[in-house]
């Protein structure tokens, strides 16, 4: 018997379905692959008769990539034959093949056990296209375009138009649409978007309003005179609100709010330029609704995060300004380098390193005092005595000696030992301290103002009171009548810090009393560098240099 090496003759036409599926027709006659034996010569060309087959399809395009591919199980007719439409089993998935005029191959599998081990049974160009091209088109049920569609004329849509991907009108192109738009994907606007008499517009997907390509002097808006809600992510570069709007997560550049704007989720500012809070909020300071920036809820404050990986004196964590856009103060950073170069942390080291070489010098002397007991002792071992009588006599060394050089020598090792113990201590302090500072460094505050003030109650609440008067201090009150007082102060001219704030409605109550730094004093005559400044006795708040 032979093996036969073509399984079947077919032949198959590419036209379009006049059904609702599109697709392939395709017809074969199928050729057993068992040589039928009879007598005499056996047939190897036998038809296969009303047996189950699977046959497999796959569309390659001009690189050999599967575009689609799908596996019908058919039953050949009495005559062996099969007729079968490709792209019947997943009508979805052969709409997505690119017809665009490159090279398409159709590949043929057979498998004669019903799906479960293919064999080659051909493989064919695809000549001609499976749909055909017309000048017109009228549809007057659904159409459906899977590539792309060039309109160089006007489009009227009558009906609700549904785009699940983005639609692109240039050239300032007219678009006329009288019924409802839906729109599943991206819409790009370059220019302004009206919507009028009250029509409903919907969209799913995102909207981004931009600048107008190559139009310097004007700028893309989106006006709403009504309720914006917002349940998604919305992008925005120059958004302007008249009314109410909510905004689950907004992303904008240009931002301007008429009316109140509440926003429920994230809100993400990224720019390269200054972010600026302009209010024309006015009124005291202890009422909270008079303050431009409120931040509240949550555990903690307002964190601020410098855009250098390593905090200088360049880098100003926050800046005080006056009206005129005079810096008055500043929180700055500082860094170890800067830390050590400060004449504070200079003296405070020199004073460990005193600390450290005295302790030394003691273990030194203690050291010597040591050496010269135990010299002592072994003195007060070789010492004799007087003894009277005839021949060889031996003497024994004082007893007393030899006690009090051992107490000295015991005296000076306790003294050793705690000297060796004082130095180590001091060598341990002083990389503490070294590690300590080194862990604080971090920023610092700076300002014009000199003093360091905290409020004091007046003794008269309607003594007047200025910067720079001498005030005596009795019994926690203050009174520039300094006669018996318990000490001298002066009433501070703009403190850098102020602390025991008085309470609400009581600061008439209270004035301000530098505790320390440099404080402008009021004083008659002549002052020296040197001198001590003293009250002058009229009780007037003045003083004189002695």
């Amino acid at each position: 018997m032979k093996k036969i090496l073509s399984f079947a003759l077919f032949a198959f036409f590419t036209v379009a379905a006049f059904a609702q599926t599109d697709g392939i027709t395709y017809q074969a006659i199928i050729i057993s692959p068992n040589i039928q034996e009879i007598p005499g010569v056996d047939v190897a060309g036998n038809i296969l008769p009303e047996t189950r087959i699977a046959i497999r399809f796959t569309v390659l395009d001009q690189n050999n990539a599967v575009e689609y591919q799908e596996v019908q199980a058919t039953k050949t007719d009495k005559y062996g034959g099969i007729s079968l439409l490709i792209g019947a089993s997943d009508p979805d998935g052969f709409k997505r093949i690119k017809w665009d005029g490159t090279s398409k191959n159709l590949k043929v599998e057979i498998d004669f056990t019903g799906g479960t081990s293919y064999v080659d049974l051909s493989r064919e160009q695809l000549t001609f296209l499976p749909f055909a091209l017309h000048r017109n088109i009228k549809a007057t049920g659904t159409l459906t375009v899977d590539g792309n569609t060039l309109l160089n004329g006007e489009l009227t849509v009558e009906l609700p138009t549904n785009l699940n991907s983005t639609l692109s009108v240039n050239n300032k192109n007219a678009s006329d649409l009288t019924g409802s738009l839906t729109v599943g994907g991206d819409t790009n606007l370059e220019s302004l978007l009206n919507v009028n008499n009250q029509s409903t517009t919907s969209l799913s997907g995102v909207l981004n309003v931009g600048e107008n390509k190559g139009i310097e002097d004007k700028v893309a808006k989106t006006v709403l005179n009504g309720t914006l809600n917002v349940v998604g992510l919305t992008t925005v570069n120059n958004f302007v609100s008249t009314g109410k709007s909510n905004f689950n997560e907004l992303i904008a550049r240009t931002l301007k709010v008429n009316e109140e704007t509440t926003l429920n989720g994230k809100l993400l500012v990224t720019s390269d330029e200054q972010v600026k809070i302009t209010s024309t909020l006015t009124g005291v300071d202890s009422s909270i609704d008079n303050y431009p920036l409120l931040v509240e809820g949550g555990t903690q404050g307002i964190a601020v995060k410098s855009g250098s990986v390593t905090s200088i004196n360049a880098n100003n964590y926050i800046a005080f300004f006056s009206s005129d856009n005079k810096m008055q103060g500043r929180i700055e950073g500082e860094n170890i380098t800067e830390m050590k170069a400060e004449l504070g942390y200079k003296y405070d080291l020199r004073q460990q390193d005193f600390d450290v070489a005295a302790s030394a010098v003691d273990l030194a002397f203690s050291t010597y005092n040591l050496a010269v007991s135990v010299i002592n002792v072994i003195g007060g071992g070789a010492s004799t005595t007087g003894c009277v009588g005839l021949g060889a006599v031996v003497c024994s060394p004082i007893p007393s000696l030899i006690a009090a050089s051992l107490a000295e020598a015991v005296a000076a090792a306790i003294l050793e030992g705690f000297t060796i113990a004082k130095l180590a201590v001091s060598a341990t302090w002083r990389q503490d301290w070294i590690d300590k500072m080194n862990d604080e460094n971090g920023v610092t505050y700076q300002s014009a103002s000199g003093d360091y003030a905290e409020y004091l109650v007046r003794a008269n609440i309607n003594e007047e009171l200025s910067f720079g008067d001498i005030v005596g201090v009795k019994g926690g009150e203050i009174s520039k009548n300094t006669t018996e007082a318990e000490k001298m102060m002066v009433v501070s001219f703009k403190p850098i810090v102020l602390g025991n704030m008085p309470q609400k409605n009581r600061e008439k109550e209270y004035e301000k009393v530098a505790f320390m730094g440099q404080v402008p004093v009021k004083v008659f005559g002549k002052v020296n560098i040197g001198d001590y400044i003293v009250p002058r006795g009229y009780n007037d708040g003045t003083g004189i240099a002695i």
